[in-house]
């Protein structure tokens, strides 16, 4: 089992070039370990798709095989994460999988925080995500909550979310925002078993008493983030 430090997240965030995108998302990567934690193991085969400090933090605390899913265009990762032993497959998202070579090889794939970006139905993408695990396999998916505090303001003085609402062919923004709910609809039973979910609010605030609390009581309004931990189903 591998043993999740966010002092060592932020150590190895700054190592791998994240800046200070990898200081802010320092608690979410210790959340999505600690989802992770019973799978990093020798016989496992674990791939992130948008790869940030997690596939990093596993290859470099665990013994399971490596490996990460990035964009064409996203050329930096091949000199970032050759050092610590992981294999870089190449998709763009938007588009679909044709690469055959790729279907039943993880025991594990991680999707934080990319579902939002993309111009493709999220139900289409997370099929193709299906094809990429083992019978069994586990998804660990993350997006921002839709319905968060902030948004439910800002829509109620009638302005969109925050993100801008634009395109750019690197996917830099927000296309859509999702709910519990939607992100339900896009796992059919006959495809997935949900194991968990959480909202979470990925900030130093989270570890005191009466903002668990708060969390507790209302977290589809305070948490900003969703987790879902899935099992990919066989018919």
């Amino acid at each position: 089992m591998i043993q999740v430090s966010l002092k060592k997240i932020q150590e190895l965030n700054d190592v791998i070039g994240l800046g200070e995108y990898g200081l802010v998302s320092s608690i979410r990567y210790q959340v999505a370990l600690e989802y992770l934690s019973d799978i990093c193991k020798k016989d496992k085969s674990i791939c992130e798709i948008g790869p940030g400090g997690v596939i990093a933090y596993v290859a470099r605390y665990s013994d399971a095989d490596t490996s990460a899913i990035v964009n064409p265009l996203e050329t930096h990762w091949d000199h970032h994460f050759k050092s610590y032993g992981i294999n870089l497959y190449q998709w763009d998202l938007n588009e679909p999988l044709n690469n055959r070579e790729l279907h039943g090889l993880f025991d594990c794939v991680i999707f934080l925080e990319t579902l939002e970006h993309l111009n493709r139905w999220p139900e289409k993408v997370l099929a193709d995500i299906h094809k990429l695990l083992k019978p069994q396999g586990t998804l660990l998916l993350s997006t921002p909550n839709l319905v968060r505090a902030s948004n439910r303001l800002r829509m109620l003085l009638g302005r969109p979310p925050n993100n801008p609402f634009k395109y750019t062919s690197g996917g830099e923004h927000h296309v859509r925002e999702y709910t519990l709910g939607e992100l339900k609809d896009f796992m059919p039973e006959k495809d997935w078993k949900i194991i968990e979910y959480s909202y979470e609010f990925p900030h130093s605030l989270r570890s005191l008493w009466f903002f668990k609390i708060i969390l507790k009581f209302f977290k589809a309004i305070v948490g900003t983030i969703i987790f879902i931990k899935a099992k990919k189903n066989i018919q």
